[in-house]
């Protein structure tokens, strides 16, 4: 694969939108936009050796920075064209079937996803696998017994408005603000299973790690599945906690 102007004319499947003093559409095949080498979606900086070749800069320091093509340096010299043409190009969000509408830039989809509240989420109790959308799961535990005492009630809550800042994307949790999938497990576990301890050391210890500020983004959807957001000032506070500016 060369950097050549050849490689990205008249493909197909998928539009490429270019965003200077006017908007323009084409073609493009998402193809054009993997690495040579790995097969992984490109990402800047993308990288060329003296005939063309193009490489990630995940691949560079595998190859000692030599082309596998011709054998040329690789790792040294950007292709600023190919990453002029991934800027241009946006593709639809992963969630754009459960009705998110905004459409990402293909070299950023990364920074998008974990902030998409179309991201469907997982039931944070042990052995449930039931996953819906943000603001469905609290529903689902005003709904469902989970093995939760009275007195536990409060801290679902709060393991929720943690577990808002995690998308599960192919059943793998992205943390955002800081928080520790391990250690949103062990709150999970202490909310759930039988004669489980309390919540209480567990689930504060996910919202020591976490980036609280960077939480105010979600507060919004708090209402949406039944939470005031009022109730997270007091909960952190039972933690030893400041609440952020925005609760």
């Amino acid at each position: 694969m060369e950097c050549a102007s050849s490689d990205v004319n008249g493909l197909s499947n998928i539009h490429l939108q270019r965003l200077e003093n006017k908007t323009s559409w084409a073609m493009l095949d998402l193809e054009v936009l993997h690495c040579p080498i790995c097969f992984e979606p490109l990402t800047i900086p993308i990288f060329e050796c003296g005939n063309g070749h193009l490489a990630c800069s995940s691949c560079c320091p595998k190859l000692s920075n030599k082309c596998p093509s011709c054998a040329l340096p690789i790792g040294h010299n950007r292709c600023r064209a190919m990453e002029s043409v991934l800027e241009s190009v946006f593709v639809p969000c992963q969630n754009a079937e459960l009705g998110c509408t905004k459409n990402v830039s293909y070299g950023k989809q990364s920074s998008h996803d974990p902030e998409c509240i179309f991201s469907r989420c997982t039931c944070p109790a042990q052995g449930c696998n039931f996953t819906s959308l943000y603001k469905d799961l609290y529903g689902h535990y005003k709904s469902y017994n989970h093995h939760l005492q009275s007195d536990e009630q409060e801290y679902i809550l709060l393991a929720i408005v943690l577990y808002a800042a995690i998308m599960v994307k192919e059943a793998t949790s992205i943390p955002v603000c800081n928080i520790d999938t391990n250690d949103l497990e062990k709150c999970r576990l202490a909310l759930t299973g039988n004669n489980p301890p309390h919540p209480r050391p567990d689930c504060c210890a996910v919202a020591r790690a976490a980036n609280l500020q960077c939480l105010c983004p979600y507060k919004s959807y708090l209402s949406t599945f039944g939470i005031n957001p009022s109730r997270v000032r007091p909960l952190l506070a039972n933690c030893g906690l400041k609440s952020p500016s925005c609760f």
